[in-house]
């Protein structure tokens, strides 16, 4: 712009050379011409006026929204200083209590929780449980205690000691094969009751599994405060990956490697090249060690989205107010909506590699049938057979326009073979068997008992099904006890499931139930202890162990009537026997699972409806069995929909 300006100023000079006296012939006079003024008309004054006021009015726009958006910063780091004082004031009074023997005791099973650690001990026959959390709709309580439970015996016994690790949840836990055996725990959050103000952990402990004590390690440059993140031991270190921070206020995901030489006690992060491939940031992702490699598969992303309208005099989408516009108004309107963006959430399907001798991140070859589209499952290692076994899970559809969320849950087990980099899923013989059991009268709710009956957080039960009864003929209420497991058997699959199916074609009455549940004939007043089920419900986020051939499964989380459910029910699978079409769990562990009479079940819907002057969204079991759905609609496989953000 100043060469221009320049230019114009020299087109307008005339510059003449005049010689001098004589005497003076090394002077020059320099005569300049004036350029010819050209007359134009009056100016538009009101027009120029409107334009400068329309210019201070963006800027002042503009200015404002800065202001307003560094004050907002600063108001954000006051209201996490105080929050983190405020938490940070309960976990040194915990840090603060004296220094306490070590005490091993046998106890009942640990109550219902989530987001805990299950690691299977190194040396003895045992798994080891630490911390996690239960929300019961108005109070969050978190754990700090530690469980021992012996997989001969079939005993928990519980290990206090001080100091230990503050309460937590959504940590790791990793068990390494030292001398001594030690378990290091890493990371985690911890909220206030009401979840008002949220606290996330960067420490690091250790555990030692002889004499259980716990050691606070100290070292520096490690990952900073988060949750949701992976850990898995990888050689001789111990590999961090990815996780969140979130306080309500700021939210950051993450896609960092760490690596923490357990030799030295010293942590390092992983160097990316400028432009190299890597992960998406997530949490809630499966991470496993295989030879001198991570595999990583899934996860889970949040992001803000502003919802756009269309405007009918443009015909354009606009992100502000209903009719558009444009100048100072329309600036406000969508640093508004940016602000109160709603957020939706994303759960991956790829699949990553890392080479630590490389040090670099390649996608890892994927074909065959993955897992449908579904966050919060759990993936484990099985080695000798040198594949990976995903079980469970749940899906979110969230609609932002009427922000409904819609999650339907899963039990089903894939496999990926890392020999042929391939997805196994069960077959359609399979689902169309579950169908078979469903068929004739839908599927079988899943409700909540009452508080008189079981624990406030125990999990529900399948209840009798429309299909079940009629198959039965009917038959006193005391009898509907036995439809309900018979029908539950039905959907399990297996012999017993065709044993059932048969013995329902067959019109053999409830009576005779005995005869398919292996054991004796007992009176219907009698039949007040449920028996086992054959299969895990679905669920999402459970705690999953390796041990030998053995997969072992606890707890976990679902949804009933926009409720959330913790369960702690303990099962086995034989990996070395696994047939994923009919794959043979073993229940260790009922947990406190009831089941709800019939009545109650129909008094609690005509409840709902009262309230919701409408249809009640029970949760419902879908027609293949391994699915649950807790928006009232038949869950459905997602397919390989297209990736939001796919990976690089």
């Amino acid at each position: 712009l100043s060469q221009r300006r320049r230019r114009r100023a020299r087109a307008s000079l005339a510059v003449l050379d005049k010689p001098g006296p004589p005497s003076h012939r090394c002077s020059r006079t320099l005569l300049v011409k004036r350029a010819p003024r050209i007359h134009m008309g009056k100016r538009d004054t009101k027009a120029a006026k409107g334009k400068r006021e329309e210019r201070r009015g963006k800027g002042a726009v503009k200015t404002g929204a800065k202001t307003e958006k560094a004050n907002a910063k600063q108001e954000k780091r006051r209201a996490n200083k105080e929050d983190d004082e405020d938490l940070q004031t309960l976990i040194d009074q915990h840090a603060a209590r004296p220094k306490a023997d070590v005490k091993d005791e046998v106890v009942p099973p640990p109550t219902p929780r989530a987001n805990a650690s299950l690691t299977p001990h190194p040396r003895l026959e045992e798994l080891v449980l630490f911390g996690g959390e239960i929300f019961d709709g108005k109070k969050a309580t978190l754990y700090s205690d530690l469980f021992r439970y012996n997989l001969k015996r079939g005993e928990w016994r519980q290990v206090s000691s001080s100091p230990c690790p503050p309460p937590r949840a959504s940590h790791q836990a990793v068990a390494v094969p030292s001398d001594p055996p030690t378990l290091f725990v890493f990371g985690g959050e911890y909220s206030s009751p009401t979840q008002s103000q949220f606290y996330h952990y960067k420490d690091l402990w250790a555990l030692d599994l002889l004499s259980w004590e716990w050691t606070k390690v100290e070292a520096k440059n490690g990952p900073s405060a988060r949750s949701g993140h992976r850990m898995v031991l990888l050689k001789d270190k111990l590999a961090v990956f990815g996780g969140f921070f979130d306080n309500l206020r700021d939210v950051k995901y993450y896609n960092d490697l760490f690596l923490f030489d357990l030799g030295f006690y010293q942590w390092t992060r992983a160097i990316i090249e400028p432009g190299a491939s890597c992960p998406l940031p997530r949490s809630g992702c499966q991470l496993v060690a295989h030879n001198d490699s991570l595999i990583l598969f899934g996860g889970y992303f949040k992001k803000k989205a502003v919802m756009k309208q269309f405007n009918m005099h443009t015909g354009k989408g606009s992100s502000g107010g209903a009719g558009g516009g444009s100048g100072a108004g329309a600036a406000a309107a969508s640093a508004a909506d940016a602000d109160e963006a709603l957020e939706v959430g994303h759960e991956f399907k790829d699949m990553w590699v890392w080479d630590s001798g490389r040090g670099t991140w390649s996608t890892a070859k994927r074909s065959g049938r993955p897992p449908s589209q579904r966050s919060g499952f759990t993936m484990v290692p099985d080695g000798p057979r040198q594949r990976l076994i995903c079980f469970g899970g749940v899906h979110d559809e969230e609609d932002p326009e009427s922000e409904s969320l819609h999650s339907h849950f899963y039990n089903d087990l894939h496999i990926y073979s890392l020999e042929q980099g391939k997805w196994f899923a069960p077959t359609d013989k399979a689902r169309a068997d579950g169908e078979d059991a469903a068929a004739g009268g839908g599927a079988a709710p899943m409700e909540l008992a009452s508080a008189g009956e079981a624990d406030s957080h125990a999990p529900p039960r399948a209840s009798t099904s429309n299909a079940a009864a009629a198959a039965a003929g009917g038959g006193s209420d005391e009898d509907e006890l036995a439809n309900g497991l018979a029908d539950l058997l039905m959907d399990t699959g297996g012999k017993r499931g065709k044993r059932e199916r048969r013995r329902v074609e067959g019109g053999v009455g409830a009576d005779d139930a005995s005869s398919v549940y292996g054991g004796t004939s007992v009176a219907a007043s009698e039949r007040d202890v449920p028996l086992l089920p054959q299969t895990p419900c679905p669920r999402m986020n459970a705690q999953s162990a390796v041990r030998g051939n053995q997969l072992y499964l606890w707890g976990g989380l679902f949804e009933a009537n926009k409720d959330e459910v913790t369960m702690d029910d303990l099962w086995t699978l034989n990996m070395s026997k696994l047939d994923i079409n009919r794959p043979e769990w073993t229940c260790l562990g009922r947990g406190t699972v009831a089941p709800v009479e019939p009545a109650a079940a129909a008094e609690a819907d005509s409840s709902d409806e009262d309230d919701d002057g409408g249809p009640p969204s029970g949760e419902e079991f879908s027609d293949s069995g391994s699915e649950f759905s807790s928006s009232g609609e038949e869950a459905e496989d997602g397919g390989d929909g297209e990736e939001v953000g796919g990976a690089p």
